[in-house]
């Protein structure tokens, strides 16, 4: 009998995490007959790959670097189950977050995809906290749940037969799970997020990578801009010419998620400083893809 769940994670280069990991997918309240778990290696270079050949799991490689569209796409195409779910290498799962899932998919059999909230275990360092409430604070443990645009990639799962039918992932490009929930919405299915689904996340906690991960979500929000049935290039220029604006823009929507989410209220004025710098990364990484369109746009 196939398993109901296909678990599906992506990994380069982290051997401190990955086995945290996938040792809290085989600790699950669900029995083992009912799920799978399928590791994606995306060309690491360490020994990544050794440490997950040591647990009971299927491990299959994305070669080329960076195309996580490509490397969720090929778990996917080696999955058996009825749901595919994803979380990321860095996070811990709940023991009840497959069964936690399931429910979900059983309760609310028409919803496409269901996603879960990230818990923060670093809560006194102030880029950790910045990420996880000003930049994540919507999948935070206190959101409610809701109707969502698009899912966390880190922590959600889909019917597998909606991934199939709109294509799967976008592939060679940032924020894959943004616009796989854009393409999943234009067929009027629904995504739904729901605080239950409890992941505990290794937040990044260096400005460098708080400025890298920014600008993936800017080159995704444009991506996802850009796709919204052929946008108009008039309406692309609008968006790029005022892009700057979205660095208040970012920033207004962080204090907002602390003032909701957050049970440090002051953190809006202690995170400023980590705020505004995530909202001049994240329209430089808009910028920046704005422009490699318009170059390609050209050269067709």
């Amino acid at each position: 009998m196939n398993p109901l769940v296909s678990v599906v994670i992506i990994v380069r280069n982290m051997p401190d995490t990955i086995g945290d990991c996938l040792e809290s997918l085989l600790d699950q309240t669900v029995p083992k007959d009912k799920y799978e778990i399928i590791v994606v290696d995306n060309n690491s270079t360490d020994n990544t790959r050794e440490i997950v050949r040591k647990y009971p799991v299927k491990l299959v490689s994305e070669e080329k670097v960076g195309n996580f569209g490509g490397a969720r796409n090929m778990g996917i195409t080696n999955s058996k189950g009825e749901i595919v779910a994803f979380i990321d290498a860095d996070c811990i799962a709940e023991k009840d977050w497959i069964q936690k899932m399931l429910t979900l998919h059983s309760s609310f059999p028409r919803i496409a995809g269901h996603g879960g909230s990230n818990s923060n275990p670093y809560p006194e360092n102030k880029v950790a906290r910045t990420i996880a409430c000003a930049q994540n604070g919507d999948w935070s443990p206190d959101a409610p749940r809701r109707v969502a645009d698009f899912l966390p990639g880190c922590n959600c799962s889909y019917r597998k037969e909606v991934l199939l039918q709109v294509g799967m992932f976008p592939e060679g490009t940032a924020s894959e799970d943004i616009l796989i929930g854009a393409k999943i919405r234009r067929t009027g299915q629904l995504l739904l997020f729901d605080p239950v689904l409890i992941v505990e996340h290794d937040f990044d906690r260096t400005l460098n990578k708080l400025a890298q991960k920014e600008e993936r979500c800017g080159r995704g929000h444009f991506n996802m801009h850009s796709s919204y049935e052929r946008a108009s290039r008039m309406r692309l220029l609008a968006l790029t010419l005022f892009s700057p604006l979205f660095i208040l823009g970012r920033s207004a929507r962080g204090f907002q998620r602390i003032m909701l989410y957050s049970k440090r209220k002051q953190d809006v004025f202690i995170l400023l400083p980590y705020i505004l710098y995530s909202g001049v990364y994240w329209t430089k990484g808009y910028l920046t893809q704005a422009s490699v369109r318009g170059r390609e746009r050209k050269l067709a």
